[in-house]
């Protein structure tokens, strides 16, 4: 794969990267969780293998001295969280090759220590959609196709507290109509490295604004459709496209917040998912049924997107 999309280049007439080596790309590729980890994987490998061609560097086995070069050689365009990124690729591609961890060498633990305590910064995270904030951007939504696939996304989004990636992924073919509303499939997840599945459920809800089940019934009789992706493309004449891409959410999330007049620059696609985990929590409902919802494998993920209800529940409190 990788001497097809990026031909090796010789330096003074010897080829630096073995056939072991260009074969190693793909089994990283292979060893991925997601299409998505799976492309990152591969990108990120090909930038390494690509700066050790450029200096005159083999790739493998990895030299801590060189490696701490090419991670100092990213400082100035990338971020903190990119370049432990890059590492942990270059990490995977040595258990691999059966070599131990650079992660583990003195150099690259002194290096990374330093890297963060220089340049690192809190990771900006995504404000939380509660459901008073969702039913505002639901209410200022068009009156059209567009506004009605909009409105089952974001409903849909936040009563399934899943993933972009799933979200888009939801194939009608996956969805049961029940009694107490649509049970869905999802075939595989981040955390799913096997596919072996889950299923959520969408209930009816109690009003007819944020009900999951009113609203997919509203985008399929609008839409027409019948199987294959649950949300697709809409252009401005009402045409049905193809299905969404993960940043598709976060397009939608963006718009009907500028339409209820809300800061946007806060929100995203991942908003709908830690709103849900928040909005349970203040609800009361425990870690595990959370996480029988989202997928969570650890309640730790839960605790990071509830730890603003946690602050004023725990803590030595004096009345004022």
């Amino acid at each position: 794969m990788l001497q097809t999309l990026y031909p090796l280049q010789k330096v003074e007439g010897r080829d630096l990267v073995p056939q072991s080596t260009v074969d190693l790309a793909d089994e990283i590729a292979k060893a991925a969780r997601s299409d998505n980890t799976r492309r990152m994987y591969t990108t990120h490998w090909r930038r390494y293998v690509d700066w050790c061609i450029r200096h005159g560097f083999r790739p493998l086995p990895v030299d801590a001295t060189i490696l701490k070069l090419y991670l100092t050689s990213c400082v100035d365009s990338h971020k903190v969280g990119t370049i432990e990124c890059y590492l942990s690729v270059i990490v995977e591609a040595c258990k691999l090759h059966g070599d131990p961890s650079p992660r583990e060498h003195p150099v690259i633990k002194e290096f990374m220590k330093g890297l963060r305590n220089k340049y690192g910064a809190p990771q900006r995270e995504a404000d939380p959609i509660l459901l008073e904030t969702l039913k505002a951007m639901l209410s200022a939504l068009p009156d059209n196709v567009i506004g009605i696939r909009d409105h089952a996304l974001l409903v849909v989004g936040f009563a399934s507290a899943c993933r972009r990636s799933e979200i888009v992924g939801f194939r009608i073919e996956d969805l049961a109509l029940v009694n107490e509303g649509y049970i869905v499939r999802i075939p595989r997840s981040k955390t799913d490295q096997e596919g072996q599945g889950r299923m959520i459920a969408l209930p009816y809800g109690t009003d007819e604004l944020t009900c999951p089940v009113g609203r997919l019934k509203a985008w399929f009789e609008a839409s027409g459709i019948s199987d294959g992706n649950v949300f697709r493309s809409v252009d401005r004449h009402g045409k049905i496209g193809a299905g969404l891409t993960d940043k598709a959410v976060a397009l939608v999330v963006k718009r009907a917040a500028v339409r209820a007049g809300l800061d946007s620059t806060k929100l995203s696609g991942h908003s709908l998912r830690c709103g849900f985990v928040t909005e349970a929590k203040l609800r009361g409902h425990d870690d595990y049924s959370i996480m029988l919802q989202t997928g969570h494998k650890s309640a730790r993920m839960v605790h990071k997107y509830t730890r603003r209800v946690d602050i004023f529940k725990q803590g030595a409190k004096v009345g004022l």
